[in-house]
């Protein structure tokens, strides 16, 4: 095979690919846990070939990272295929839908099904000062059940969660379990974030109203 190659597999395995593939100059090889950097390297030097363990490519951040370069032009002329002990695999198919609108991910469970639709939601202005365990994230929409947000920190389905939302006049605190993640890596850029989906516990739903009313898009 010919052409420049970008190789992620396990961390165990990455001093073995690099022994098999040391006759190749125009080969790099990378542990899944520098999959971003692999992924900046791939967005700069567009390789030919893009060859993922079975392992990191059945992972949210496997599915990210070829939902990405699936959806980048300049990287259609890239062949993503699998590892295999002794070489490549045949081409690889992802197991989920490619996703438009310049970003794509993997989710871990249907969107529809968890979140806000319990009562009426509503898509929020940017102007919402939103936190997430204390990180600055971005609050998507709200209802006095729930909300969706992104964020740059890893969060679990089932986990626990604090949020607060600010803005001119009013703080609100609030606490809740992750009901769906979504990993997330931009189009434009090798940057990874989360969209997730929160339902309150113990909130005052006229409290969240009143937020909603002043901050919904309209």
């Amino acid at each position: 095979m010919t052409g420049n190659l970008v190789v992620i597999t396990s961390a165990p395995t990455v001093s073995a690919w690099r022994v098999q593939l040391e006759a190749r100059p125009n080969a790099k090889v990378f542990s899944d846990a520098d999959f971003l950097l692999a992924l900046e390297i791939i967005i700069s030097e567009r390789p030919d070939v893009i060859a993922l363990d079975p392992m990191f490519a059945a992972t949210a951040r496997g599915a990210a990272l070829v939902a990405r370069v699936k959806a980048d032009p300049s990287l259609r002329a890239a062949e993503v295929r699998t590892l295999v002990p002794d070489g490549f695999d045949q081409p690889f198919v992802p197991s989920s839908a490619e996703r438009p609108e310049g970003t794509e991910a993997m989710m871990s469970q249907q969107l529809d099904s968890y979140g806000t639709r319990g009562a009426p939601r509503f898509e929020m202005q940017a102007d919402v000062d939103a936190k997430v365990n204390g990180t600055s994230g971005r609050l998507v929409n709200l209802s006095i059940t729930g909300s969706q947000m992104l964020a740059p920190i890893r969060v679990r389905p089932a986990e626990g969660i604090r949020v607060t939302l600010s803005d001119d006049s009013s703080e609100v605190r609030l606490t809740g379990v992750i009901a769906w993640v979504n990993l997330e890596i931009a189009a434009r850029e090798a940057a990874q974030r989360y969209r997730f989906g929160v339902e309150f516990r113990g909130a005052d739903p006229r409290l969240l109203e009143k937020f909603c009313l002043r901050h919904k898009q309209e």
